[in-house]
C-alpha cells in the first residue's frame, strides 16, 4: 500500500513523461522547415528543462514531508521556528508547557552562595560528530568526567546554540556550548560555556567546524582528528547554578546546570559558519520561585 506522498511522486513522474511525449509529437507535426523546426526544438527543450526543475522542486518538498512524517511517527517532530517551534512543543510534549522547573533561565541576582566545587577530568578522544537537524553535537567516548565535589558525572556529548540559551541580565552571548554529563543514577548535569565573538578562530572549535556535516544525517567518525574537551574550558571554573530541564523536547526536569562565568572566545567567522540560519536557542523560561546560585 503506497503512502499518499509516494502516490503523489508517481503522479508527478507520469505527468512529466506525458509532457515529453506531447512535446515530441508537436515538434514532429509542426512545419517542415529547418528553421521552424530548430525554433520549435529549442522551445521544447526550454519547456522540458522548466518542467524538470518543477519536478525536482516537488520531489524535494515530498522528501521533506516524508521526513516530517517519519519524525512525527517517532515522536521527535519539533523545531526552533515555524509551525513546530517552541509554541508548539507543549502540544506534543506536555512537560515543555506545564513543567515548573524549565530551562534555560535569565540569570540575574540576587544570588545565593554556591558551595559545590567543580573539577573537570576530560580525556582526548576521536572526533565523533553529528548534525541532528537542530544543532552540531559531538559525542564523547567513555572516560571523561565532571566532578561536583566528589560526585562523578560522565561526559556524554556537547553541542552548540546560537545565540546562547542562558541570558545574563537579559542579554545573550553570541553562542554557548552545553556539555551534557550523566551520573550512575541517571542524573543529568549540564556545564555551560558562554562564547563571545572575537577576530581569531578558536582552535578546538575549528577542528570541529572543519568536519561538521552541513546537512542532517548520521554520526560521522573522523579517525584522523582528536578532540580534547578540556581545551574548551575557560581558565576559571566559577559558575552560576540552577535546577532546570532539558532545553529541547521532551523538556524532562531534574537537570542541574552550571554556567561558567568566564567567557570563551569564538571568531565571527566561526559563528557565521554554524550551519543553521535560524536561532537554535529556546526562549528563557519562568523562574517560578527557584534560587539561582553563584560561586566565588
Amino acid at each position: 500500500m503506497k503512502s499518499p506522498l509516494q502516490a503523489a511522486r508517481i503522479v508527478v513522474e507520469v505527468i512529466l513523461v506525458v509532457f515529453v511525449v506531447v512535446l515530441i509529437v508537436v515538434v514532429i507535426d509542426r512545419g517542415n522547415s529547418e528553421v521552424t523546426r530548430s525554433v520549435q526544438l529549442a522551445t521544447a527543450k526550454a519547456e522540458l528543462e522548466a518542467a524538470q526543475k518543477t519536478v525536482e522542486e516537488l520531489t524535494e518538498k515530498i522528501e521533506r514531508s516524508e521526513k516530517l512524517l517519519d519524525k512525527a511517527a517517532k515522536g521527535t517532530l519539533w523545531a526552533y521556528e515555524g509551525r513546530f517551534g517552541p509554541n508548539f512543543w507543549s502540544s506534543a510534549f506536555p512537560t515543555c508547557g506545564n513543567g515548573k522547573m524549565q530551562a534555560p533561565l535569565d540569570i540575574k541576582g540576587p544570588f545565593a552562595k554556591a558551595k559545590a566545587k567543580l573539577k573537570a577530568d576530560y580525556k582526548v578522544g576521536t572526533l565523533r560528530i553529528v548534525n541532528n537537524g537542530h544543532t552540531i553535537q559531538v559525542n564523547v567516548q567513555p572516560g571523561s568526567f565532571l566532578y561536583v565535589d566528589s560526585q562523578p558525572y560522565e561526559l556524554v556529548q556537547f553541542h552548540f546554540h546560537r545565540p546562547s540559551e542562558e541570558l545574563l541580565d537579559g542579554k545573550p552571548t553570541d553562542m554557548n556550548i552545553h556539555l551534557v554529563h550523566k551520573g550512575k543514577d541517571g542524573k543529568l548535569v549540564v556545564l555551560g560555556i558562554l562564547l563571545q565573538a572575537v577576530a581569531a578562530d578558536n582552535p578546538v572549535i575549528a577542528s570541529i567546524w572543519n568536519h561538521m556535516p552541513s546537512e542532517e544525517g548520521p554520526e560521522v567518525v573522523v579517525n584522523a582528528t582528536t578532540i580534547d574537551p578540556s581545551k574548551l574550558l575557560p581558565a576559571s571554573m566559577s559558575y552560576y547554578s540552577y535546577e532546570g530541564s532539558l532545553t529541547t523536547p521532551p523538556c524532562s526536569e531534574g537537570v542541574t546546570f552550571y554556567i561558567l562565568k568566564m567567557r570563551v572566545n569564538i571568531s565571527t567567522d566561526q559563528i557565521a559558519g554554524f550551519p543553521f540560519s535560524h536561532s537554535n536557542a529556546r526562549p528563557v523560561q519562568p523562574l517560578n520561585g527557584r534560587t539561582i546560585f553563584a560561586s566565588d
